[in-house]
């Protein structure tokens, strides 16, 4: 959620910071602004939408230091001066944040006096803050004004006088890379990848003073701290679209690779290496957290070891976790599921566990993350670098290894995976159910047991890029309230791949089409000719083992509300109102 970036060096900051901001714009899109010295002052240039309007602003200008800012809204609606880096009231201060100030309208009221903000932001309070207490740039001083903050931030800003870059972090990442005659800072190391070779990484409570080809670390005392630096993973840099339209698109057609790939890592011994610092003899319960796309992942997983281990194992939504009252203890397994490990609510979630003494283990794509660090154990998904908004091959690869992870705590083997549902023919039924949903304001999505996880999952799936208003249900019930919403104009997505159910899934069926329902029915099994005749349309996809059913069903899902998403003049890699990222709560 949001990016940072800064520069100070030799090279023209400005068209170096304007390059991270193109890497950066998949973490929000809503506005983007760039703040450099110039002329013993600060100057910003600010723009509404993609990072591209930024582009007339800033020919033919050029500076040595400078910070940039892509954004997602959560305080003030998308607008320019909306947009960072926001200026101090004295101009002698510019600062991107990437977070939330808890305590924003407590620090106005307390600190700035006759001083009006000029925008709806909360970040502006901080530019404020930074002159208040330090006009001159010393950095203690910097950090008694950071002090006085409560949140969550990732902060970099610059004073007017100085070719430096002041940064500290709190439950955000921030990543500094030194180079001979230049350094660079990013709240995504991607956007460092192509230019250096190692990195330093922020901790929380941390501060750092960046100079050209130089940074000095301190702790919130003041006091310089030794910090060693990193080798850069050199496949952590943004990829592009090769070829593809869209982002999403490619992704989509990564997963036949990704899940080869976790196939071949994720044997017996691989889980046995990763998983050695959890003593699963101790655990009698396992929750799983997540938000969104990772619930969904999270209710697939805890089927799975229901299934396979006979311990009692729940999911739970992130966000809700920690408000719930858990009850957790030393014999609790927690599974924290975030495709950035960033995902504020999830982090809170494992802090809580960790107080309680849980064993935390993190399902996630990026190893470094913060949840990595907080977790006893993490297995990584795999997955390569997702940029499109909607989760498609991270999705499916947090389902598999919650399937290998089951299975060899059973100590039972894999199925094989699923060639058949790459096939290209498939294509022609996606655009055959694209073409009758393109036009549609709402969807009901059906499904009962693991099939309702792919229903849920496929609405969010559709309505995060479709926009079209789709409403999750278990099949069976259908009769306990919503069937009251059926009638001539309604059309069910139903997903049934479970042999044992399918039965009481035609019957639910039936009830819809009673009330002059239409129905969609995809699903590997076969179905009666008198129920097929009366269908709006049959999508008969290869046959699948049960368990796997909701890491291949999907897939079909996810070129469907890619493709409506196409039909409807939508950008599927850039929906309205989200972000890749979410960092605050």
């Amino acid at each position: 959620m949001c990016g940072i970036a800064g520069y100070v060096g030799d090279d023209n900051a400005i068209s170096r910071l304007y390059t991270m901001l193109e890497k950066l714009e998949y973490r929000g899109y809503d506005s983007s602004g760039i703040g450099y010295i110039c002329n013993g002052g600060i100057a910003c240039l600010k723009q509404v939408g993609e990072v591209s309007c930024l582009s007339p602003l800033i020919m033919g200008k050029s500076s040595h230091c400078g910070i940039a800012h892509t954004r997602w809204a959560t305080h003030g609606k998308p607008s320019e001066v909306n947009a960072h880096p926001h200026l101090s009231f004295d101009k002698k201060w510019a600062v991107v944040h990437n977070g939330i100030v808890e305590n924003a309208t407590y620090l106005k009221e307390k600190y700035l006096g006759d001083i009006v903000p000029v925008s709806e932001t909360d970040t502006e309070i901080i530019s404020h803050l930074l002159s208040i207490f330090c006009p001159d740039g010393d950095i203690s001083s910097f950090i008694s004004a950071i002090s006085c903050l409560s949140g969550s931030y990732a902060i970099c800003s610059v004073h007017e006088n100085m070719q430096r870059l002041f940064l500290t972090k709190k439950h955000c990442p921030l990543f500094v890379a030194i180079g001979r005659c230049e350094s660079a800072v990013s709240s995504d190391i991607s956007c460092l990848a192509d230019r250096f070779d190692r990195f330093y990484e922020l901790l929380d409570g941390e501060y750092a003073v960046v100079e050209s080809g130089r940074v000095t670390f301190y702790n919130s005392h003041g006091k310089i701290i030794h910090k060693d630096s990193q080798k850069m993973c050199k496949n952590t840099s943004v990829v592009d679209k090769c070829g593809y339209i869209h982002f999403m698109l490619k992704e989509i057609e990564e997963e036949e690779d990704v899940l080869e790939r976790l196939y071949s890592i994720y044997d017996a011994e691989r889980l046995r290496q990763e998983l050695i610092d959890i003593d699963f003899d101790r655990i009698d319960r396992i929750m799983l957290v997540g938000c969104g796309t990772a619930y969904h992942a999270c209710m697939y997983g805890a089927t799975m070891l229901s299934w396979h281990t006979h311990i009692t194992s729940t999911a739970h939504i992130a966000s809700e976790f920690i408000y719930s009252r858990p009850d957790l203890d030393d014999r609790t397994l927690v599974i924290a599921v975030s495709q950035s490990g960033e995902t504020a609510d999830t982090i809170s979630s494992i802090e809580l566990a960790r107080k309680k003494g849980c064993a935390t283990l993190a399902i996630t794509n990026c190893t470094s993350s913060p949840l990595s660090r907080l977790c006893h154990a993490t297995l990584d998904i795999h997955c390569g670098k997702e940029i499109a908004v909607a989760s498609t091959k991270a999705y499916n690869a947090m389902l598999q290894v919650m399937y290998f992870l089951s299975h060899y705590l059973s100590k039972t083997p894999y199925l094989p995976l699923c060639h058949e549902y790459f096939d290209k023919a498939i294509y022609d039924d996606v655009d055959k159910v694209s073409m009758l949903l393109k036009d549609k304001r709402e969807l009901f999505i059906l499904g009962r047991n693991l099939d309702y996880i792919t229903a849920m999952e496929s609405a969010l799936k559709i309505k995060e890029i479709a926009y079209i208003f789709a409403s999750p249900h278990p099949t069976g019930e259908l009769k306990y309230g919503f069937i009251a919403l059926i009638d001539s104009d309604s059309v069910c997505v139903v997903f049934a791949f479970d042999d044992a159910l399918l039965p009481k899934t035609l019957l639910g069926i039936e009830e819809i089409m009673s009330r002059g329902g239409s129905v969609i029915l995809i699903t590997c099994l076969e179905i009666p000719r008198n129920i097929q005749d009366r269908l709006m349309c049959l999508i008969s996809l290869p046959v699948i083992g049960t368990e796997l059913s909701p890491i291949y069903s999907i897939i079909f899902w996810q070129k469907v509300s890619y493709r409506v998403s196409i039909l409807r003049g939508n950008n599927p890699d850039k929906p309205r109102n989200l972000a890749k990222s979410v960092t605050v709560e």
